[in-house]
């Protein structure tokens, strides 16, 4: 009872209504800078726009703002959490002295990752959707965050690639949407105009691994819905394909093959 007593004054303490208000006002601060920030974009610059590979762009900065933003607001909330439990932090990173120095190395770190990441997409270098090798993986980039690119390969595995340790981008953007059949030109005009409506990039590539080739088919959108995918996945049945969705935030992505060549195969 006494146990209980103690949690229940801990509650009720000036500490927790201030951890909750903080918590509250980093949300909805994200919340109001995402609305206002995609409102912006969708006025004046994606609804006066033709050319698709400048919208493309767009989207990709649109995204690295958001993980930016997203960064920001964290750092935010953990220092002022840090102070409601009276811990001055500059006396904890200079009193750390190992620790302080691998604070500071982790700093560079990430500062060499956000400038990376933000000279390799203003230049133009890879966008979402792009099928692009780096290193030794190769992909769809399929997200990106203040620090990472992340691409997704034929199997469907998610490979993290540091911004600050890309040296070579290889990218296929001119040509990863050549080489289909007229089965499968149909379903992407198909579903180019469902996206098209919705106000969602849409790009697709044909990308192979060592073991298997597939279609990948690429959606991202701030107001990306499950809904949406799951028409999406209703007309590659309808039209005879089966599909794996892998979805991750404002991402998707869909790798499908025919029924018809998997009939084939195992003949």
């Amino acid at each position: 009872m006494r146990v209980f007593e103690q949690i229940l004054h801990y509650i009720q303490s000036e500490n927790v209504l201030k951890v909750a208000l903080s918590i509250i006002i980093a949300a909805l601060a994200y919340l109001g800078i995402k609305r206002l920030f995609t409102s912006y974009i969708n006025r004046y610059f994606k609804g006066a726009i033709s050319d698709r590979r400048i919208k493309q762009r767009v989207n990709t900065i649109e995204k690295l703002f958001f993980s930016v933003v997203k960064l920001l607001l964290l750092l935010w909330l953990i220092f002022t959490l840090l102070d409601i439990f009276g811990l001055d932090i500059k006396t904890l990173v200079l009193s750390a002295g190992i620790a302080g120095l691998a604070l500071s190395f982790g700093a560079q770190s990430l500062v060499k990752d956000l400038i990376g990441g933000f000279l390799i997409l203003i230049e133009g270098q890879l966008d979402l959707g792009d099928f692009v090798i780096i290193g030794d993986s190769k992909g769809i980039v399929f997200n990106i965050s203040s620090r990472f690119i992340t691409l997704l390969d034929a199997s469907g595995a998610l490979i993290q690639v540091p911004f600050g340790s890309i040296t070579t981008i290889v990218n296929f953007r001119h040509r990863q949407e050549e080489g289909l059949n007229e089965k499968e030109m149909t379903l992407v005009s198909k579903i180019q105009k469902k996206a098209t409506k919705e106000g969602i990039l849409f790009r697709y590539s044909r990308i192979e691994s060592d073991q298997k080739k597939e279609l990948a088919l690429f959606f991202y959108g701030t107001t990306l819905r499950k809904e949406f995918i799951n028409s999406v996945e209703k007309t590659l049945i309808d039209e005879g394909f089966e599909c794996k969705t892998i979805i991750q935030g404002s991402s998707a992505c869909l790798l499908i093959e025919s029924k018809e060549e998997n009939q084939v195969q195992s003949k």
